[in-house]
């Protein structure tokens, strides 16, 4: 019985008809489970294969036929890589049609398939990479994928999905498609023929440049199939087997470098890095920059590059870190009470000591420590965490990741116990700081305790976190504006040097005059730095300092141009001196627990404009810090770096702040330099809330460069209430403040309530809040010009907005 038979058998069992059992044979008989070989393919292969083996055993061909060979396979191979692969079917880059003519053609000398038969098959090469559906998938094995898919004829169900639209429409893919197998034989084997017989050796010819060369250039692109997906690097993926090869790159005018290209496929360049071996990418280079035949071409941008390599190293870092003890995980870990840990050390005699919220059992390693085993024996029982972290010894990070190893139980809600512990240890009975000149209202600190144990235990940014109302200022934070005019003659005077080197001194002179204001100016009147309200979206202060010797009138715009993110921008201008600033500051915090500290990273930038000399200067804003929550006395100290950079010339300014056992409050050290140039022309040092000092390296003359303490600041002109709108910070929170001021602190928190829910209400209502003194623009010129010449260490990282800046409506002047 036939299985045709078999099957209608079955069939009639089942109760099909006639026509569902026609149906069911042909679609079995049309898609076998297993397909079957293609014969007449496989055959030609193996013929030309067999002949090229003789060739090489009973034939030597004259030395011109082999220069000609090694041109046919040079050539026919650019026609693989250059075209039927980059060209058309990856689209990396437009060809006009002269050159899609010649490409098309050394295509052709391939004998790979027409164009269209070719690209199809690897766009699905490329979408089912590694599957059953991938046309010489390497997960078949590795002499499948080199050449055993040759022999099986071919059935793609995924083919449907591939767009041949581009390769329907161009003339030439269509021409070379219709004709190829007649142009496939006159190009690859009677054209050799013909100019081996120039020299009188035609059979040379057809041996050698049409039947050998065949071979090669098959098996080089085969390479890529097989080997590329083998043997080599991964430096930019781990997803599919696709590898780096540089021998591949040499054997194949540049595809080794198979990685990459499967990770971006869309890049002209296979060899993304400048020493990779890619002819084919060189050619294409010049032909776009050197002539027409090639308009433009697809570079996938250097960031997304980096962005995969960093992966991939950050792959190998997990899988090594992954080899390694790093101790029980503190999850596993039982957790004990800090009594309970003090009883038994001294109950049992446990050599115990506390770093962070783990008991550390030291026994085994005491004899090893660098500091002697006495050391530690000081500590047992006892919180070592603040001696661990720099009050005794700054340990390094392998130290601190060796700790790990010693753990053996965990404290229970140690963080939230260690902060309030430390801040109740400096707090007198009725709630009075022991170390500063602060109170907390006994009905307070219920609500402030609850403050610091919501601080230990959130991890986002803190922004979002309400503040108790006895902690806020009374001040809105879009008043911080005011602190760049706190001396309006140094803002002024940035004009006046004929020298740009002079000019830079006097722009960083300026910036460092604002940091007492905006800073450490609130501590000594309240002796604790509290926190200024959240603006409002579209709030809004102004303000004006009169002539102050004879630097002229001096005007400020600030507005609340984002929400969430919180954006400030800010406008400063002298008119007289012809001198603006124009910035904008966001604030990213996040609570420290362990250090009980607050770290403020500074988002935006700051930019001046000279009307009467043609450079600018971008001013990137450093880091804060916010310490003394443990003595529930807050002070800022600012940390990091900024940046002040021109088109001549660079600043950085590094800034610090008293350590454990060193160090002052507020210090910096700005230097000036040459752009591109190591040698320093001028530092400034000192006390940004003080006194500092400017050192000439030319001269080796030392100046005071500011005395803060010693110089008045300048108060600013606002406007009366009467003549404020009703989004100018003093009038939209007056009511706030003074209940803050009045100790009313129920009052100011229902106040500050109230208008908060407004902006909330407006925004669900789909309300939109019109800016009116400032404007974002998306590609801010200066910005990018002046951050790419800055080290790239020291580069503005916005978060909030990477190429633009928020500029001012009616700028007087802007050269």
């Amino acid at each position: 019985m036939t299985a045709a038979s078999e099957m209608k058998t079955k069939m009639n069992e089942a109760g099909f008809d006639d026509i569902q059992k026609q149906k069911y044979i042909n679609k079995k008989q049309a898609k076998p489970d297993k397909e079957p070989a293609w014969w007449i393919n496989g055959a030609f292969v193996i013929v030309v294969h067999i002949i090229t083996a003789l060739s090489l055993l009973l034939y030597t061909p004259s030395f011109n036929t082999g220069v000609m060979t090694f041109f046919i396979c040079q050539l026919a191979m650019f026609g693989i890589t250059v075209g039927y692969h980059r060209l058309w079917s990856h689209r990396a880059y437009e060809a006009k049609a002269p050159l899609r003519v010649v490409l098309a053609f050394l295509g052709t000398l391939g004998f790979q398939g027409s164009i269209k038969w070719w690209v199809l098959r690897h766009r699905i090469h490329h979408r089912w990479t590694d599957t059953k559906d991938d046309p010489y998938s390497a997960a078949e094995g590795f002499w499948f994928s080199h050449m055993g898919w040759i022999f099986k004829k071919p059935h793609y169900p995924k083919m449907k999905l591939i767009d041949a639209s581009d390769l329907n429409a161009d003339p030439v893919v269509r021409f070379q498609h219709k004709h190829y197998v007649p142009l496939a034989l006159v190009s690859g084997f009677a054209l050799p023929t013909l100019i081996g017989a120039l020299w009188g050796d035609a059979l040379g010819g057809f041996l050698y440049g049409g039947i050998l060369s065949r071979v090669v250039i098959w098996h080089s692109t085969f390479c890529i199939n097989s080997f590329a997906h083998w043997a080599g690097d991964q430096i930019y993926s781990t997803e599919i087997s696709a590898r780096g090869n540089l021998l591949l790159a040499i054997m194949t005018n540049g595809e080794g470098y198979h990685n990459f290209h499967h990770e971006f496929p869309k890049d002209f360049r296979n060899g993304y890095r400048l020493f990779d071996w890619d002819p084919s990418k060189w050619i294409i280079f010049l032909l776009h920059t050197f002539t027409n035949q090639v308009p433009s071409v697809t570079r996938v941008p250097d960031n997304e590059v980096q962005k995969a390599i960093a992966n991939m190293e950050l792959y190998r870092a997990q899988e090594k870190r992954q080899k390694c003890d790093w101790g029980v995980d503190s999850s596993l870990l039982p957790v004990i009470t800090y009594e309970e840990y003090k009883q038994r050390q001294e109950s049992e005699g446990k050599e115990w000591l506390l770093v962070d919220e783990f008991v550390l059992d030291v026994s085994s390693f005491k004899e090893a420590h660098p500091g002697g085993a006495k050391v530690l024996k000081n500590y047992y029982g006892k919180d070592s965490t603040k001696a661990f972290y720099g009050g005794l010894n700054m340990h390094t990070k392998a130290a601190r990741t060796m700790t790990a190893m010693l753990r053996v139980a965990k404290i229970e809600k140690y963080i939230e116990k260690l902060l309030f512990m430390r801040f109740s240890k400096n707090m007198s009975s009725d709630g009075t700081n022991n170390d500063v000149d602060i109170q907390v209202p006994e009905s307070k600190k219920s609500e402030f305790s609850g403050f610091l144990k919501t601080l230990s235990t959130f991890t986002g940014d803190i922004y979002s976190l309400t503040c108790p109302s006895f902690l806020l200022s009374g001040t809105s934070t879009l008043e911080y504006g005011q602190y760049w005019a706190d001396y309006p003659e140094y803002f002024a005077a940035i004009s006046e040097p004929t020298k740009e080197v002079e000019r830079a001194v006097a722009v960083l002179k300026w910036f460092i005059s604002t940091l007492y204001g905006s800073f450490a100016s609130r501590k000594d009147k309240d002796k604790i730095e509290k926190k200024p309200f959240n603006p409002i979206l579209g709030e809004q202060f102004l303000a004006r300092w009169d002539d102050r010797y004879g630097c002229g009138e001096t005007i400020l715009f600030s507005e609340q141009v984002s929400h969430h993110p919180p954006i400030s921008a800010v406008y400063l201008e002298n008119k007289k001196a012809g001198v603006s600033a124009i910035g904008h500051t966001g604030q990213k915090s996040q609570f420290r627990a362990t250090a009980a500290r607050i770290d403020v990273t500074q988002v935006g930038h700051i930019i001046i404009h000279l009307r009467d000399h043609p450079e600018k200067y971008l001013i990137t804003l450093p880091s804060l810090q916010i310490l003394g929550l443990w003595k529930g006395a807050p002070y800022v100290e600012l940390s990091g770096h900024s940046v002040i950079q021109s088109k001549n010339f660079n600043i950085v300014i590094e800034f610090s702040g008293k350590g454990w056992l060193s160090g002052e409050k507020h210090t910096f050290n700005g230097v000036i330099r040459k752009n591109g140039s190591k040698e320093p022309l001028y530092t400034a040092f000192g006390n940004w809330s003080g006194k500092s000092t400017l050192e000439n390296h030319l001269t080796q003359e030392k100046t005071i460069f500011l005395d803060i303490e010693g110089t008045k600041r300048a108060n600013p002109i606002i406007a009366s209430e009467d003549d404020q709108n009703p989004l100018e910070s003093r009038k939209l929170w007056k009511h706030v403040a003074k209940a803050i001021n009045e100790g009313d602190f129920a009052t100011a928190s229902r106040l500050k309530g109230e208008i908060e829910q407004r902006q909330r209400d407006k925004v669900k209502r789909g309300e939109n809040t019109s800016l009116q003194y400032f404007n974002w623009i998306e590609t801010d010129q200066v910005f990018l010009s002046l951050n790419e010449l800055i080290n790239s260490k020291y580069q503005v990282d916005d978060k909030y907005k990477e190429t633009g800046s928020w500029v001012y409506n009616n700028l007087l002047f802007n050269n």
